[in-house]
């Protein structure tokens, strides 16, 4: 049995035997006076033995309803535990759909823009087939992306995921890859110091930093290039990774509330579902990190995300 279940039965089984001994106690003492003020001492064996008899069938039947109690509260726990794992597990999977239609929604998107921009190149009277087999590369770019993002999201959910040295520096290289599209159209510029690695899973961390540096291209100002910088610093006890960008900026009263699953800005007129930021702060909270942002409205923002320097590599 393990320790709580120990610690269930003593919570039953120390009050048992508390009132075994105590009633044993009062009972003898029944008895013995009984005699005395009787001055029936010839019978004073005879009504122990029949005293001692009673307490000893009361205190069976005590026991043993008290073990069917233990057994039932065994029964109740174990029924507990199961609806608790099964809540985790839906809450799980349900992070998984809204995290896998938040993913896949720039790489469709990519694919639909230059889909289109094939179609009215091909309508052209001098058709630019070097341009066709442009759009056509950043299409299967976008593709393989999916690819990647459904494959990086279903090895995510799995209950031991394999940690490995993750290269930061690598991950936002096969970032801007993927985001190539935003980045050409928008005319994003994203700036970096060499980032330290971190020992952890891929998936997640590529996850983490994709949805920032999305975040920073959705949010930007009107007539703006978007500028993102990644950067990190070292303190005594944790390594904290930085994504600044100098757009729209967050209203200062929504703070704390835009890592909440759903949440949304509404002083913001920007689309979005509220599931990116709280994908992030999951991500970074089960590794037993801490992510926040600082920023003001329509000046720049900056996302934190500290990890233990234990980690970090």
């Amino acid at each position: 049995p393990s320790q709580d279940q120990n610690s269930s039965n003593l919570v039953f089984i120390i009050p048992v035997m508390g009132r075994v001994v105590t009633n044993i106690f009062m009972g003898l003492l029944f008895v013995i006076v009984f005699v005395f003020i009787t001055d029936d001492s010839k019978d004073l064996v005879s009504h122990l033995l029949n005293g001692l008899s009673m307490l000893v069938i009361f205190h069976i039947l005590a026991v043993a309803n008290y073990r069917r109690k233990i057994k039932e509260f065994e029964a109740e726990d174990t029924i507990a535990r199961q609806n608790l794992a099964l809540q985790v597990s839906n809450r799980k999977l349900a992070d998984f759909a809204h995290t896998t239609s938040h993913d896949l929604k720039e790489p469709l998107g990519t694919i639909n823009a230059f889909a289109e921009l094939t179609e009215k190149e091909l309508l052209k009277e001098q058709v630019n087939y070097q341009r066709i087999k442009q759009y056509l590369a950043y299409i299967r770019a976008s593709s393989d992306s999916m690819k990647n993002t459904i494959s990086s999201l279903l090895f995510s959910t799995k209950i031991d995921n394999d940690k490995i040295i993750v290269d930061v520096n690598d991950v936002i290289g096969e970032i801007e890859k993927e985001l190539q599209y935003q980045i050409i159209t928008n005319k994003v510029q994203i700036k970096r110091s060499e980032l330290p690695s971190i020992y952890a899973n891929h998936a997640l961390i590529k996850q983490l930093f994709r949805n920032l540096i999305s975040n920073a291209i959705k949010y930007r100002k009107p007539d703006v290039a978007p500028i993102i910088s990644i950067n990190y610093s070292l303190d005594d006890e944790a390594c904290v990774y930085a994504v600044k960008d100098n757009g729209i900026g967050i209203p200062e009263k929504y703070l704390e509330t835009i890592f909440e699953h759903g949440s949304r800005v509404s002083d913001l007129s920007v689309e979005g579902t509220g599931i990116g930021l709280a994908t992030c702060k999951r991500i970074v909270e089960d590794m037993g990190g801490r992510i926040w942002a600082t920023s003001a409205i329509g000046d720049s923002s900056i996302f934190h995300a500290a990890f233990s320097k234990d980690i970090v590599v």
